[in-house]
């Protein structure tokens, strides 16, 4: 292989490998980039298990509901309420949740309720309200016989401890070095992918290279061929036609 032919195949890999992350586009610092999800790589909407857990922990504690009282605890850090609240969704296993609001209930025992009944109407495997808004005196009812079914004891629920910060900075940098890896991988991935490129476009740059050149060679064939007369049985077969006019 020639030094042009070394040279394209490196310049080719350093543009299928460039980096299209903006903080390498970006002047500013990586940290500035980052946004509150940055490090929640799992595959359950952003939230790990043990994130899980401690938002059902948090909810029995505080109320579902109580957003305010959760961030004050940081023991979710990077979370809003919005993310919250729809994960609380996830949880209780329907979409409204106003019946539960206050309420300092034992959420994985809702959602095992709501995912045994039969006969309602569902949106995404949650509960929903079939389009009818809930009456102020059937929201009371609910909330009532909610507080009965599901409520926890207030010696037990005051008594919950959420994770401390030095916990949460662990998982942080547990998760980072999950993130590292997989950017490693990631990378790997990328220089495979470019050097199968590279080789494809190699193959056929090569395969045009030679069809020109078997074209060349049978054009030129082609004109010799027709210089020449085989088809008059002396024995001056193999002269040109010029020059055996002369010798005639």
């Amino acid at each position: 292989m020639s030094q042009n032919e070394d040279a394209t195949i490196a310049a080719l890999q350093r543009s299928f490998c460039a980096p299209r992350s903006r903080a390498a586009a970006s002047p500013l610092p990586a940290a500035a980039l980052d946004s509150p999800s940055l490090w929640n790589t799992s595959a359950n909407q952003g939230w790990t298990a043990c994130e899980e857990d401690t938002l059902c922990q948090a909810l029995t504690k505080f109320g579902v509901g109580n957003w305010r009282a959760i961030l004050d605890a940081n023991c979710l850090p990077g979370k809003s309420p919005a993310q919250m609240y729809v994960q609380t969704q996830r949880i209780l296993g329907q979409q409204s949740i106003s019946e539960f609001t206050g309420l300092h209930v034992d959420c994985r025992a809702v959602g095992a309720a709501n995912r045994a009944k039969t006969g309602v109407a569902r949106k995404h495997r949650l509960i929903t309200n079939a389009g009818r808004k809930i009456a102020k005196d059937e929201l009371v009812r609910r909330v009532r016989e909610n507080k009965e079914k599901f409520e926890v004891p207030e010696s037990v629920w005051r008594a919950i401890k959420l994770p401390q910060v030095g916990t949460i900075a662990r998982r942080i940098a547990e998760k980072k070095i999950q993130l590292n890896l997989l950017e490693t991988e990631l990378a790997q991935v990328r220089v495979k992918i470019a050097e199968r490129r590279v080789k494809k476009l190699m193959l056929r740059i090569l395969s045009s290279s030679n069809l020109k050149d078997q074209n060349g060679a049978s054009s030129n064939t082609d004109g010799i061929d027709s210089d020449w007369d085989d088809g008059s049985g002396s024995d001056d077969l193999y002269l040109p036609r010029k020059s055996r006019r002369r010798c005639a």
